[in-house]
């Protein structure tokens, strides 16, 4: 298999599961029908989409949609209705920018669109996070699950102890060296390839070895390849994410007030030494307790039976 076509593959897998987690719209043919699996002519439909809307991203959202208006190319039910023209526009965004974005103000700009869809700069200065602050220590020990999406302003958002994680990291990488990744805020795609390098680590042996065990296991792209020269604690310092800075301040909020809800947790949950190790002390003592308690039943009735036969004899 070439290059081109594993990254060909990619690509259309990220298609698909998009498509996957899209709402299903009548309204739109290829919102409804398109199977990747199927016929790669729905395919190229889609593409088609994205690339008639990429050229008007610098204009306001009247234009996008007047010009698919005017030029459908077979992508809608006849009469086409404005409701399949906004859903058309959504798709073949979320289809491009992995962002969901509110298309209720005709002469708002894309950029001002973004803006208003992805994660503010707040930013939380003067504070790190915790050594131990990634996925294989937030599931092990903090109780925490993750899942995947497809939505970037979605990306470590917190439900309970669920984090969602942005699931496309080649994404990040071929768009930041794009001719359009100025529709993304200054340095946000960095920041997002940066929380992965944090949550993933694919630095050493082990640690490699351990995020490609969660691409597998969550079906996605979470090994960003990522050439940084900073150490594990500047990636620490809350100080490197204006955007994230205050989801990741929440996670290791919850991480820190976590207590072990099983024996697994409890057993890989270290951070308090004191009670792990009078939890290790007592799991011992119930153990020997067990064992010697078995011992003492079981020599009994062997000298009730030795006695038994002597007296017999």
């Amino acid at each position: 298999m070439n290059r081109w076509k594993t990254q060909r593959d990619k690509r259309l897998g990220i298609i698909e599961k998009l498509l996957a987690e899209l709402p299903q719209d009548p309204c739109l043919v290829n919102k409804e029908q398109t199977t990747l699996g199927r016929t790669s002519d729905q395919a190229t439909k889609v593409v088609a989409l994205v690339r008639r809307v990429r050229p008007l991203i610098g204009g306001r959202l009247r234009d996008v949609k007047t010009a698919i208006r005017k030029d459908p190319r077979g992508e809608f039910v006849e009469p086409i209705k404005e409701a399949a023209v906004v859903n058309a526009v959504d798709f073949a965004l979320r289809l491009w920018l992995f962002v969901p974005l509110v298309l209720d103000v005709e002469d708002a700009t894309f950029a001002g669109l973004m803006r208003s869809a992805l994660p503010a700069q707040i930013g939380v200065q003067g504070k790190a996070l915790s050594f131990g602050v990634n996925a294989k220590n937030l599931i092990r020990r903090g109780g925490f699950s993750v899942r995947t999406t497809s939505d970037l302003s979605k990306h470590l958002d917190m439900d309970d102890l669920t984090i969602w994680i942005f699931s496309h990291a080649a994404v990040l990488k071929e768009y930041q060296g794009s001719g359009f990744s100025h529709v993304f805020p200054d340095e946000f795609l960095q920041e997002v390839e940066r929380t992965m390098q944090l949550l993933f680590p694919n630095k050493g042996y082990k640690s490699s070895r351990r995020t490609r065990k969660y691409v597998r296991k969550l079906k996605a792209d979470l090994e960003t390849g990522f050439e940084l020269e900073l150490k594990r604690l500047d990636l620490l310092s809350l100080d490197r994410y204006p955007y994230f800075g205050q989801r990741l301040a929440d996670i290791q909020n919850r991480y820190d007030y976590s207590k072990p809800r099983n024996l697994r947790q409890w057993w890989f949950d270290r951070r308090n030494r004191i009670e792990w190790a009078t939890l290790v002390i007592a799991v011992i003592v119930f153990v020997l307790t067990v064992v010697f308690g078995v011992i003492a039943v079981v020599t009994g009735v062997l000298q009730v039976h030795y006695s038994a036969l002597s007296a017999h004899s």
